[in-house]
């Protein structure tokens, strides 16, 4: 199995906000997906990023979300580049593996049909539910997202529960061992890690924003706090990924500046 983490997009912003250990000097915050050449399962997505897809949206909480943050897009770390360089176009990739639905992760999610997608409960939950004013104050913009019914979905809860290293248990996505969710809610609602067993590495998404935060000082930045609506429990996944670290586990994030 190989694992890539490509970066899509970088956001230029100042540390402190990413990173409560960090000063005010400005750094480019990456945002990653995953793509996985899985040895039976053929070709996985881990989320599908930003994408040109974002600008196409009038809504105005999307534009306001836009010129906050104002990524740019990195168009040789985007999902058809990367696609293209291993000869393959979305319709090759089998499955999605969505850890949530804010924007940086579920852009051009329209263009993988023929994928078979893999999502917590609470997650396809969310997804169904009618808009509401509270959406974009989530960072959750449905203009971004397709129906729902155009795909074949698959809840994580139902696949085989397998332990953890550092304790507790996932869900075997594929029942191989290859790849466990791990639930690491607070951030947003549903949201999940993946372990790669093999690579004994845990993708934690958004658990932290950078490794500083798990190493140096297990808490929220500031502006985590702002957006995050379960504080507690994202303190809790926040301990998770600590635990998984200090056993061994090698931890990769979306966000962090650090190599992945």
């Amino acid at each position: 199995m190989k694992i890539r983490f490509p970066i899509c997009a970088r956001i230029r912003a100042s540390a402190r906000l990413v990173d409560p250990t960090a000063g005010w000097e400005r750094m480019d915050v990456p945002i990653r997906y995953g793509l996985v050449e899985h040895a039976r399962e053929g070709l996985v997505l881990v989320d599908t990023g930003y994408s040109e897809d974002l600008y196409r949206s009038h809504s105005l909480a999307l534009w306001f979300y836009r010129s906050l943050l104002r990524p740019k897009l990195m168009p040789e770390g985007a999902v058809g580049a990367q696609l293209a360089a291993i000869g393959a176009g979305p319709e090759d990739v089998r499955h999605i593996i969505l850890t949530h639905l804010h924007a940086d992760h579920i852009c051009g999610l329209d263009r993988f049909r023929n994928a078979t997608l893999h999502a917590s409960a609470a997650t396809l939950e969310l997804w169904s539910r009618r808009p509401s004013w509270r959406d974009s104050g989530h960072a959750l913009f449905r203009g971004l997202l397709p129906a729902q019914s155009a795909f074949a979905c698959r809840t994580l809860e139902h696949a085989p529960e397998a332990p953890l290293p550092w304790g507790g248990s996932g869900h075997d996505i594929f029942g191989d061992g290859s790849m466990i969710s791990v639930d690491l809610p607070g951030h947003m609602e549903g949201h999940i890690g993946i372990y790669f067993a093999d690579e004994n590495c845990l993708y934690a998404v958004d658990a932290a924003w950078t490794m500083a935060a798990i190493v140096k000082e297990p808490r929220l930045p500031w502006i985590a706090r702002l957006i995050t609506p379960d504080r507690p429990a994202a303190l809790r996944s926040l301990a998770v990924t600590r635990a998984a670290h200090a056993s061994g586990v090698t931890i990769r994030l979306c966000h962090d500046p650090e190599p992945a």
